[in-house]
Order: C-alpha cells, then sequence, then structure tokens
C-alpha cells in the first residue's frame, strides 16, 4: 500500500498549504479547500490513477505562469463546470522546494544582488488553487494521457501542459564540473545560482591575467546573451579598478557572432573593438584542465588549440530534459514538438509546450515565456469549447544584454530573426533607461506580476487580445 501523510504547513505571508504524501512524491495545494479530494484518497495503492482536468510539467517560469493564468479565467471554469470558488483542478508537478529568477544571476555575478535574492520557496509562488505535485517525471504516454512520476504514482489528464526547461549538461566539457566544485579554482557559471556567486567571488579579485569567456555549441537558454553579460560586467569594473590594462578579455564561440541578427552584432563588435576584447569565433570548449588552468578549444574542422586562463566563464552544453528527450513527445532533437504559431503538439491535440523546452525556433527567454503563455491558454480554453485554436504565437523575445553597470542593449525580435522592438526609438544602441529596467524593474514584475499571471510582455499588464477573445476578462 502507498504511504500517506496528511499535514498542514505555513507558508510566506501567513498562507496556509495543504500537504499529502503519496509515497515518495508529496502533492501540495495552496486552497484549503482542495485537500479534501487528495485526503479521501488515502488509502489508495501507489498504482492507483489520478486524474487532473489540466496537469502542467514544471514548476518554473513558463509552468507557474500558465498556471497563474489559467487560473484567472471565469470561462475556463464554467467549462469545466466548476464554481469560481471550488476546487480547480489544475496540478503542478515540480520537485524542487526554490524558484530562482535566473536573470537576476548574471547581476549576483557582478556583486549586484547576492543569490538569496534570487530565490523564493516554490510554496509561496505556487498559485492559489493549483495543486503542487512535488515530485519528478519518469515518462509520458501521451496516447494513453498518462504522466509517470518518479514515485510510481501515474496521473492522467484532459490536457497536458509541459513547461520542462532545459537542462545543463555539465559533464560534457571534462574537468567543467570539478572546476566549478573546487572553490580554488577560477572555473565558474552564470548557469548556476552558486556558480554565479563563485564568478563575484573570482573576478573580484582579478588584477591581471587571461580572462576567458565560452558559449557552446546547439541550443542555449538565452542564447548568447548570457555568456556575454559577466564578460561586459567585468570588463566596465576592471576598466574602473584601474586593471583593465593589464588583462586580455576573450570571447569564445562556435559560430561567427555575439548575437544571431545583424543590428545588434554590429553593435556588439563595435563596443569589441572599442573595448579590446577579443571575438574568438569558431571556437569551442572542449575540455578544462583544472590544475593546469587551461582551456581546449576546437574549430569546425576539428583542430585543437589550448590556452592558459586566470578565469574562465563557461556557458554549459544543454539539452532537453532526458524523461521529454525520450519521449513520444519529442522531435529529432528533443524537444517538444509544437505547432510553432499554436504551440499545441502537432501530433497530440490536446498537450501543449512553452519556455525553454518547446522546439519553438526562437532564442529561449522570459521574455518568450511572457508572450507565449496566453498563446497556449487562450488555446486550451478554445480546445475546452470544442473549437479550433485560434491564439498565435509569432516567435517573440527578448534578450537584454548588460553591457556595463549603466547600460544595456535590448535585443528584440520574432521568427525568422525579424527584429521586433517594443519602443519607438531605435534600440540599436546600449540605454541606461533599460539597465535600470533591467535591474531594478523586471525583478519586481517578476515576482509580483509575472508568475502571478499578471504580466504579458511587450503587452505589460494588459492581456494581448486573439481573434473571438472571451479571455482574460476580470
Amino acid at each position: 500500500m502507498a504511504s500517506f501523510r496528511f499535514s498542514r504547513t505555513l507558508l510566506g505571508g501567513g498562507a496556509m498549504a495543504c500537504v499529502v504524501s503519496v509515497g515518495a512524491g508529496t502533492y501540495w495545494s495552496s486552497n484549503n479547500k482542495a485537500h479534501c479530494l487528495l485526503y479521501k484518497r488515502k488509502s489508495s495503492s501507489l498504482d492507483r490513477i489520478i486524474h487532473h482536468k489540466i496537469i502542467i510539467v514544471g514548476g518554473g517560469t513558463a509552468g507557474v505562469t500558465v498556471a497563474s493564468q489559467l487560473l484567472k479565467q471565469d470561462l475556463l471554469f464554467k467549462l469545466l463546470h466548476i464554481g469560481k470558488q471550488d476546487h480547480r483542478d489544475i496540478a503542478v508537478v515540480e520537485p524542487s522546494d526554490t524558484h530562482f529568477y535566473q536573470p537576476l544571476w548574471s547581476m549576483v555575478a557582478a556583486g549586484l544582488y547576492t543569490k538569496d535574492s534570487s530565490a523564493r520557496p516554490t510554496g509561496e509562488i505556487m498559485p492559489e488553487h493549483a495543486h503542487w505535485i512535488k515530485d519528478k517525471v519518469d515518462s509520458f504516454r501521451p496516447e494513453d494521457n498518462t504522466v509517470t512520476l518518479k514515485s510510481g504514482c501515474k496521473l492522467t489528464y484532459d490536457y497536458l501542459i509541459v513547461a520542462a526547461g532545459i537542462q545543463q549538461d555539465w559533464s560534457k566539457i571534462p574537468g567543467l564540473e570539478d572546476g566549478l566544485k573546487d572553490p580554488n579554482c577560477p572555473v565558474v557559471s552564470t548557469y548556476d545560482v552558486d556558480g554565479a556567486a563563485k564568478t563575484y567571488e573570482v573576478f573580484s579579485k582579478i588584477e591581471e591575467g587571461d580572462l576567458l569567456f565560452t558559449m557552446p555549441a546547439g541550443v542555449c537558454k538565452s542564447g548568447t546573451s548570457a555568456a556575454q553579460k559577466p564578460m561586459w560586467l567585468w570588463e566596465d569594473a576592471l576598466r574602473k579598478k584601474g586593471v583593465r590594462h593589464k588583462t586580455h578579455i576573450s570571447f569564445h564561440t562556435p559560430s561567427d557572432f555575439f548575437f544571431h541578427i545583424d543590428k545588434y552584432d554590429v553593435t556588439l563588435k563595435q563596443l569589441a573593438a572599442e573595448r579590446d576584447v577579443e571575438f574568438a569565433g569558431n571556437s569551442e570548449l572542449i575540455k578544462i584542465d583544472v590544475r593546469g588552468k587551461t582551456a581546449t578549444f576546437k574549430d569546425a574542422k576539428g583542430n585543437k588549440k589550448q590556452l592558459p586562463f586566470d578565469a574562465l566563464h563557461v556557458v554549459p552544453p544543454q539539452s532537453a530534459p532526458a524523461f521529454v528527450k525520450n519521449s513520444p513527445l519529442a522531435d529529432k532533437d528533443g524537444f517538444v514538438e509544437v505547432d510553432q504559431a499554436t504551440l499545441q503538439h502537432v501530433k497530440f491535440k490536446n498537450v501543449f509546450a512553452l519556455g525553454d523546452c518547446c522546439n519553438a525556433p526562437t532564442t529561449k527567454t522570459a521574455a518568450a515565456v511572457a508572450s507565449q503563455a496566453p498563446v497556449v491558454v487562450h488555446n486550451i480554453v478554445k480546445l475546452f469549447q470544442g473549437k479550433e485554436p485560434t491564439a498565435q504565437y509569432d516567435g517573440y523575445s527578448g534578450c537584454p544584454i548588460l553591457t556595463g553597470k549603466q547600460q544595456v542593449l535590448l535585443c528584440e525580435h520574432a521568427y525568422g530573426d525579424v527584429v521586433k522592438e517594443t519602443f519607438t526609438w531605435d534600440q540599436k544602441s546600449p540605454s541606461r533607461l533599460f539597465y535600470i529596467m533591467q535591474k531594478d524593474f523586471f525583478p519586481w514584475v517578476y515576482w509580483y506580476g509575472f508568475i502571478r499571471g499578471s504580466w504579458y510582455g511587450r503587452n505589460a499588464f494588459r492581456a494581448p487580445p486573439y481573434p473571438d477573445d472571451l479571455l482574460f476578462r476580470d
């Protein structure tokens, strides 16, 4: 028999949460009325199939945002035949106790924030009335509308939303994991909260030497922007410290650009020339010698070279999570295969995906999620109505690149690398206004608007209109 435990716990702000443990897994709900449905299952066996109308896999930015927006839709709950104050049958599968605002990690690396400021307990940010299933996904069976959890519990659904994020493949670069774990080794990465803090510790002690910043081949969260942010921030800091002339900074990437859109790439290459930053294209990091403090790179022809370093910032290779790439939902590259406009799975029509785990051909950013979430919400409700999806995502993504402690280059585009800027002026140059937005405004928006379902990216706090739109009405 399954082991069940029912308890109550106090979340931030005095909110009471209900918890039901199912074997190795745990159910949470921030709605006290919701616990009754789960508590009645206390005599169930572990292989008992539990049904939810909507299951969201992933409680990161994409998962929590789409859950919050779904729970704001009165029309949806009329279609579900449940009252406004009743249990709303939406479950979020997320194993982590802590939720991070990851764009802050680049600023943690520059000493602008502490690492703790990027984190909140998952129980505090999980939307009210949603079930939090604190477990990992083992596999999908979309042909049976089934999700199997690591605990062995099986969930079935009417609709599935996959927002599982992307994984960092640290082990694909020999020496990287050892270098990151060694507090005395100047190998760092802002793709991990502790790595961001270590980045600040390492670079704040730099007085001279070779500073290398690297990008991997393949798909990457935030594209090239996250790799550049610590580079430009520390170049600026070292210059103000008066030791910049004693250092050599190089940016290594397998591509031939800083940014994949010419308008912004021209600006960044001009900036590199002005600030004596070496652009090393066709250069992919493949190995790190931790003791010898050397990095091995290869070019497209397989030619290798070794470079010494006094500090090395690495963006790791990345891929879809294993339970996604090994599932029937995945494309040939391992990401959830969706229609790039509706974000509906190309084969399983009751499955949607958004965020880093889907194969929409655009830069994987939080800004992209802000535009994707209302599309998914709108289209799921249309399906509940027995109609075809009408909302379409245009591929919008935004990449703010910190070029110093007072400047940000805001790169925005849609599908096909079409420039799609939010503001009326030309955004080809770094701006102090964008810096203030990135440093001060967006973190506030994230915690109090974005993941609460009230922020819509370029539309700010106003939901985007869609054809025959009946949604997003208070």
